[in-house]
């Protein structure tokens, strides 16, 4: 089956990320996803695309006190870690000068928001209490507060008292 172009040159911008985050991350081309294990936690940035030419880039955290069918603890596009209010979280990459200007934004986000946030994980106790009162996402205002995810991490993690 041929590729289609679209898939090519999603394959082509997926890879050139990846390669500025190796060794930090391990890049696993079938899952078309770069993650990182820490402790309890894995964490992802996952592309995923469509027949158009577009990406889409999620970031997740799952942890491994869990079962493995509930163990993601977050997950959301990696705009939504940023204060930027898009409602659109996908990028055409299909020519090559968008597809530069989606690779350096994309890194972008990575160094000034999901490195960041994977860091809080390190201090368990502080995140808990910060994600009981305000959810993952605080500038997001109770964004993802009450969702499933964040209160199975609060369940795994309990804040102190």
């Amino acid at each position: 089956m041929a590729v289609s172009e679209a898939e090519q040159a999603r394959q082509h911008t997926i890879q050139q990320i990846a390669e500025r985050y190796q060794p930090l991350f391990k890049y696993l081309k079938s899952k078309k996803c770069l993650r990182q294990k820490s402790g309890d936690f894995t964490f992802d940035i996952s592309f995923t695309g469509s027949k158009y030419g577009e990406l889409r880039v999620f970031v997740s955290v799952e942890t491994a006190i869990a079962p493995p069918d509930a163990n993601c603890v977050f997950i959301s596009p990696i705009v939504n870690l940023t204060r930027k209010y898009k409602n659109i979280d996908s990028y055409h990459v299909i020519t090559i000068s968008e597809r530069e200007r989606v690779i350096e934004e994309i890194c972008r986000y990575i160094d000034d928001y999901v490195l960041p946030f994977f860091a809080r994980f390190e201090q368990i106790e502080v995140l808990s209490q910060e994600v009981s009162t305000q959810g993952f996402l605080p500038h997001r205002k109770n964004w993802d507060r009450f969702s499933l995810t964040t209160k199975r991490f609060l369940e795994l993690y309990p804040p102190s008292s």
